[in-house]
C-alpha cells in the first residue's frame, strides 16, 4: 500500500492528486500544480504567441495548450477514481514511538496530556502515570471547549479591553507628566537665568547711577580748576606781551588788564575736596545680602540703591524755646525718619545709607537695628515700644528689639513706601505708597483696607492719638479718614505735596508740612452723635447742634472752649472741652452739670446707665452719679483684664484679675442685671468670642466659648443680649447665660442671617432697642431690625412674670424663644415653667430629669441637682456637704463614675466606703475588667461588701433626709404662723 501511495502522488506538490490532468506528453500532474507551472512560464515568455506554451516538469517537453489554458487538457478519470476509493480503503497509520522502536503510540497519558506507547509506562518516563484511551480521553474533553468559552465572557472581554485602555491612557498620562516635567524644569531655569539677568541689569543700573552722581559732584570742580590752569598759563603768556611793549600808553593799558586778571585768578576761591562714600559697596552687599537668598525667592533678592555722600548727615535735639541742645552725626547721606517711643527714653532714626539706629534721651547711640540696601523712608513703634516698623522698598518690616525673636516682612504695596505709622491703641498699622494708595493693617500684616488708587503719591500718614482716625497727605490734598478706612472729608490746600502730618495731643487739630514750605493747621468738624431720636452734629470747634427727628425740635449748645470728646448714651450727652465737662441731660438741655478737669486730656468717654468713665492721660478716672458699677479696664499685658469697683477703685472680688490664654482685642461688659449676674464679652486674638462672669471668689473663673470668627459686638442698652458678626453672619445671642445653665441649649437661643448686606469688615456701633447699627467700610450706616420678643421675654424673667413669658412664648411658637426661657427658668430654678418650655422644644430626657428633681426630698438635694443640671458638680458638693447629707454628695460621684471621691468623701467622713466598693465592683463586673486601683485594692481587704447592708443604709439615709425635709418645713411654718 506504501508503493500504491507513491504511484497516486504528485511529482510536483508530492501530495496525492487532486483533479489530475493528463499532459500530450502522458504525464499526469494536478491541475494547481500546472496552472503555478504555466504561471511562471508565461512570467519569463518574452512575446506571447496564439497558444500558450507549458513546459512538462518531468520530461521537459514544450506543449502548446490554446488560449484557454489548463482547462482544456483532459482530465484523468482513470486515476481519479483510484485515488478516491485509495482514501476511503486504506486505515490511517498509528504514529510509532520515537523513544522505543517499532512500538506504537497506542495509549494517552493524562498527566503529561501525550501519546505514550506500552514500554513508556512499564518502564520507561511515564510509569504509574494514569493512562486512557485515546477515543475515551477525545470524548472527555469534547465538551471542555465550551466550558472554557463560558468562562470567555463579555464581562471578561470588557475588563481586558477596559484594562488595556486604562494602561493605555495611564502610559499617555505618566507621558504628559514627564513632558511637563520637562518643560517645567526649562522654564524653571529659564525662569531663574531671566531673574538673574534681571537682577545684574538693576544692579549694573544703581552702579551706573552711582557714577553719574558722582560725575556730577565732582565734574564741576574739575571743570573749575581746568579753566583756573588755562587762565593762568594765558597770563604767562599775556605777561610777555606785555614786557614786549614799547607804547608807553598801550603798556600802560595792558599792565592795567594784566593786573586786574592776576587780581581775579589770585583771589578765586579754590574748591574744597571732599572725599565722597560709596555705600553700599557692591561686594560687601553681594555677600550679605545675597549669599543667603533661596532661589524661590531671587525675585525678592535685594537691589541696592547707591549713595554718594561726601559727609555724616545730624539730626538736632531741641529744646521746647526752640534752642538746639545737640547736634549728633546719624547717618551717611539724609536722615530721613525719626520718632521718640511712647514714653520719651529711646530716639529711633532712618537714613539713605539703609540704617536704623536707635538713640538715648541724650543722643548716645545705642545700637544699629538693622542695615539694608535701600533708603528707609520711614519708621515707627511699636505699642509697647518693644518692636519696630520700618519700610524697605515695596515691603514692610516689622522687627522685635528681642535679638531672637522672628521679624515679620511682607509685600504690603505696588510701589514704594514712603509713609508709616503705628498706633499704640487700636495696634493698626497705616502705610502710603508711590502706588497712590494707603492701607490699613493690623499687626500681624493682614489687610484690613485699601484704598482707591489717587491721582498722586501718598506722602504722609498718621494716626490721631486715640486710634479712631487718621489723616493721609498727598499732593494738594488733605484726607480725613475712619480707623476702617473710609474717608470723613477731603481738602484740596494749594500747598504742594504733604509731607508730614502731626496731630494735637487731644486729637482735635491736624498741622502738616507742605511742599510750599509752609504749614497748614485743621481742626477736625462736622462729627456726629445719635442715640434713639436725637442726633447731635458738632458744626463747629466751640459748637453743637441738637436735632430730635420725632418733632424737629433744634437746640444750640455753646461752649467756653473747643470740643475735645463727646458721648452720647443712656439720656445723656458728656462733653469735654480743653479745662471743662459737660453732662447734660435729654430731658433739659439747658441746664448741664458742669465741673473742671484739671488732671489732663480726656481722650476716651464711657457711658454706663448711671455711670461716666473718663481716660484722662496718662490716668483713668471714673466719675458717678449716685449708683454702683463696675468697670473693665485694659492694661500693658492684652492677655489681663481687670476688675474694678465704681465707688471705691478697688478691684473686685478677690482681686485677682482675669487671665485669659490668648491675647484680647476686644472687651464688652453687659448693661443689665446686678453685680452678681453681671458678665464680660472678650475677643481673643483668634476672633474666638467668650463669656465669663464678673462675680468669682477663690477659684478661677469659667471662661466659656460662644462663638469663634467674630469681628465686632455690642450689648443691648436693656437686656443682657448679644449681638455680633460672626465670620458671614450677623448673630444674635439672645440669652447668652445658657452657656452657664445648659450649654447643649445655646445653639437652640442664636438667630442668625446672612451678613452680605454689610460688606466686609463692617463694625456694630450700638444696639439700642430692637435695632442694631453696623457701619459699613465705606462709611456708610446700616441699620439692622432684630426681633422684639426676646428683650420683653428678658424683661417679664426680670420682674418673675413667668406666666406672662409662657404666654409671649406660645403667640410668637418660636423654638429660640422657647429655648431662652426654659434656660432662664432653670438659671431661677422655676421647674414648673422649665418643664413646660423643654416639652416645647422637645427635650425629653431634661424634662424628665427635672421631674425626677420634683420628686427629691429636700430643698438642698434639689438645689444640689439643679447645679447638675448645669455641670457644676463641685458646687452641687458643697451644698450636699454644708446640709449634711453625706451620702447624697457621695451618691453624686458614683452616678458620674468619679470613683476616687467618691472614696475619698467615704473615708473622710467615715461613712459609706463598703457602698462605695460595692458600686465600683459592679461597675468593673460589667465591663468584665479586674480592680487595679491601689487605693480600692486596699480598701478592699478589710472593708466586707454587704448588699443588704448597703440597701439598709441607703433607705435610712433616704429616711433621716426626708424628716429632717420635714422637719425644716415645720419650724418655718412656724416662724411664718407667729410673725
Amino acid at each position: 500500500m506504501d508503493n500504491l501511495e507513491e504511484d497516486l502522488t504528485c511529482s510536483v506538490c508530492f501530495s496525492l492528486f487532486t483533479d489530475p490532468r493528463v499532459l500530450p506528453c502522458s504525464h499526469t500532474f494536478c491541475k494547481s500544480c500546472l496552472e503555478n507551472v504555466l504561471q511562471v512560464s508565461a512570467n519569463f515568455s518574452i512575446w506571447r504567441p496564439l497558444r500558450v506554451p507549458l513546459k512538462c516538469p518531468n520530461c521537459r517537453n514544450v506543449v502548446e495548450l490554446p488560449p484557454t489554458g489548463v482547462d482544456a487538457l483532459p482530465t484523468n478519470v482513470s486515476l481519479r477514481a483510484i485515488i478516491e476509493k485509495f482514501q476511503r480503503d486504506v486505515q490511517p497509520k498509528a504514529p510509532l514511538c520515537e523513544e522505543h522502536p517499532k512500538q506504537p503510540l497506542n495509549m494517552y497519558c493524562v498527566q503529561d496530556q501525550k501519546l505514550i506507547c506500552g514500554l513508556c509506562l512499564t518502564i520507561g518516563r511515564h510509569q504509574h502515570h494514569a493512562i486512557d484511551d485515546l477515543q475515551t480521553a477525545y470524548i472527555k474533553e469534547r465538551e471542555a471547549p465550551g466550558k472554557l468559552m463560558e468562562q470567555l465572557t463579555d464581562k471578561r472581554w470588557a475588563e481586558v479591553c477596559l484594562l488595556a485602555e486604562n494602561l493605555e491612557q495611564q502610559k499617555v498620562k505618566c507621558q504628559n507628566i514627564i513632558r511637563q516635567d520637562k518643560e517645567a524644569v526649562a522654564h524653571y531655569f529659564e525662569g531663574i537665568n531671566r531673574i538673574l539677568a534681571q537682577k545684574k541689569q538693576d544692579f549694573l543700573a544703581a552702579l551706573d547711577q552711582a557714577s553719574a552722581d558722582l560725575s556730577s559732584e565732582y565734574d564741576p570742580l574739575i571743570e573749575k580748576l581746568k579753566d583756573m590752569t588755562e587762565e593762568q598759563l594765558d597770563l604767562i603768556s599775556y605777561s610777555a606781551t606785555v614786557e614786549e611793549e614799547e607804547s608807553p600808553l598801550a603798556f600802560l593799558e595792558k599792565m592795567h588788564i594784566f593786573r586786574e586778571r592776576v587780581s581775579v585768578l589770585t583771589k578765586a576761591t579754590l574748591p574744597e575736596v571732599k572725599p565722597l562714600y560709596i555705600y553700599p559697596r557692591a561686594g560687601d552687599f553681594l555677600k550679605q545680602k545675597w549669599s543667603s537668598v533661596p532661589l524661590g525667592k531671587l525675585e525678592r533678592g535685594p537691589i541696592p540703591q547707591m549713595t554718594c555722600c561726601s559727609e555724616w548727615c545730624k539730626f538736632h535735639l531741641v529744646s521746647k524755646t526752640g534752642r538746639i541742645e545737640k547736634s549728633v552725626e546719624a547717618h551717611r547721606g539724609a536722615v530721613l525718619a525719626g520718632r521718640w517711643n511712647y514714653d520719651g527714653t529711646a530716639l529711633i532714626t532712618a537714613g539713605e545709607d539703609g540704617q536704623i539706629k536707635i538713640w538715648s534721651r541724650s543722643g548716645m547711640l545705642r545700637s544699629t537695628l538693622t542695615q539694608q540696601g535701600s533708603c528707609v523712608y520711614s519708621v515707627a513703634w511699636g505699642p509697647d515700644s518693644d518692636k519696630v516698623l520700618y519700610t524697605s522698598g515695596k515691603q514692610l518690616v516689622i522687627k522685635p528689639l528681642q535679638p531672637s525673636a522672628k521679624v515679620l516682612q511682607w509685600k504690603a504695596h505696588d510701589g514704594v513706601i514712603l509713609k508709616v505709622d503705628w498706633n499704640s491703641v487700636n495696634d493698626l498699622i497705616l502705610s502710603g505708597s508711590e502706588d497712590c494708595k494707603y492701607k490699613v493693617w493690623d499687626s500681624y500684616g493682614r489687610l484690613l483696607y485699601c484704598s482707591s488708587s489717587h491721582d498722586y503719591p501718598i506722602t504722609s500718614v498718621a494716626w490721631a492719638p486715640d486710634g479712631e482716625l487718621f489723616a493721609v497727605g498727598s499732593f494738594n490734598t488733605l484726607r480725613l479718614c475712619d480707623k476702617t478706612g473710609w474717608s470723613y472729608a477731603l481738602e484740596k490746600p494749594n500747598t504742594g505735596s504733604i509731607f508730614s502730618i502731626a496731630w494735637s495731643v487731644d486729637g482735635t487739630q491736624v498741622a502738616g508740612a507742605c511742599g510750599n514750605g509752609h504749614v497748614i493747621f485743621a481742626h477736625v468738624i462736622e462729627q456726629r452723635w445719635e442715640w434713639k431720636n436725637f442726633e447731635i452734629t458738632l458744626t463747629k470747634r466751640r459748637t453743637m447742634q441738637v436735632r430730635n427727628v420725632q418733632n424737629d425740635a433744634l437746640d444750640v449748645l455753646e461752649f467756653r472752649d473747643r470740643v475735645i470728646k463727646a458721648s452720647l448714651s443712656h439720656g445723656h450727652l458728656v462733653v469735654t472741652t480743653s479745662l471743662q465737662c459737660y453732662v447734660y441731660s435729654a430731658k433739659n438741655w439747658n441746664t448741664p452739670l458742669i465741673f473742671d478737669l484739671k488732671e489732663g486730656t480726656v481722650s476716651l468717654i464711657l457711658q454706663a446707665e448711671r455711670n461716666i468713665l473718663f481716660l484722662i492721660q496718662p490716668w483713668i478716672s471714673l466719675l458717678y452719679i449716685n449708683c454702683q458699677l463696675k468697670c473693665v479696664s485694659g492694661v500693658k499685658n492684652k492677655k489681663v483684664i481687670f476688675l474694678i469697683d465704681a465707688l471705691s477703685g478697688k478691684p473686685l472680688g478677690d482681686g485677682k484679675p482675669l487671665m485669659h490664654k490668648m491675647e484680647v482685642v476686644e472687651v464688652a461688659l453687659d448693661q443689665c442685671g446686678t453685680a452678681n449676674e453681671r458678665k464680660i464679652a472678650l475677643i481673643d486674638k483668634n476672633r474666638d468670642l467668650y463669656l465669663t462672669p464678673v462675680r468669682r471668689f477663690g477659684r478661677e473663673p469659667k471662661m466659656n466659648k460662644i462663638g469663634t470668627m467674630v469681628h465686632t459686638l455690642a450689648w443691648n442698652d436693656t437686656a443682657n443680649i448679644l449681638c455680633g458678626i460672626q465670620d458671614t453672619n450677623f448673630t444674635v445671642w439672645n440669652y447668652p447665660n445658657t452657656v452657664f445653665v445648659d450649654k447643649e441649649l445655646l445653639p437652640k437661643t442664636i438667630y442668625m442671617k446672612d451678613a452680605s448686606e454689610f460688606s466686609r469688615n463692617p463694625q456694630i456701633l450700638n444696639y439700642v432697642g430692637n435695632q442694631v447699627t453696623i457701619r459699613r467700610a465705606d462709611g456708610s450706616l446700616v441699620y439692622s431690625t432684630v426681633s422684639p420678643y426676646p428683650a420683653i421675654l428678658h424683661d417679664y424673667v426680670t420682674t418673675s412674670r413667668w406666666d406672662d413669658a409662657v404666654r409671649l412664648c406660645r403667640f410668637a411658637k418660636d423654638e429660640e424663644l422657647w429655648a431662652c426661657l426654659a434656660a432662664m427658668a432653670i438659671a431661677s430654678k422655676e421647674l414648673a415653667t422649665a418643664e413646660v418650655a423643654y416639652a416645647s422644644i422637645c427635650e425629653v430626657d431634661k424634662v424628665q430629669y427635672i421631674n425626677s428633681i420634683k420628686d427629691l426630698p429636700s430643698k438642698e438635694s434639689s438645689m444640689a441637682h439643679m447645679l447638675l443640671f448645669s455641670g457644676n458638680v463641685q458646687e452641687a458638693e458643697g451644698v450636699l456637704l454644708q446640709a449634711g447629707l453625706i451620702y447624697q454628695a457621695i451618691q453624686v460621684h458614683i452616678n458620674l463614675y468619679n470613683w476616687d471621691r467618691a472614696l475619698e468623701l467615704a473615708v473622710k467622713h467615715k461613712t459609706h466606703v463598703d457602698t462605695v466598693l460595692a458600686y465600683r465592683q459592679k461597675y468593673l463586673d460589667d465591663f468584665g475588667k479586674k480592680e487595679t486601683n491601689k487605693r480600692f485594692l486596699q480598701y478592699s481587704e478589710g472593708v466586707e461588701v454587704d448588699w443588704e447592708k448597703i440597701q439598709a443604709k441607703i433607705e435610712m439615709e433616704i429616711a433621716k433626709e426626708r424628716e429632717k425635709a420635714a422637719t425644716s418645713s415645720a419650724v418655718r411654718s412656724s416662724i411664718s404662723s407667729r410673725r
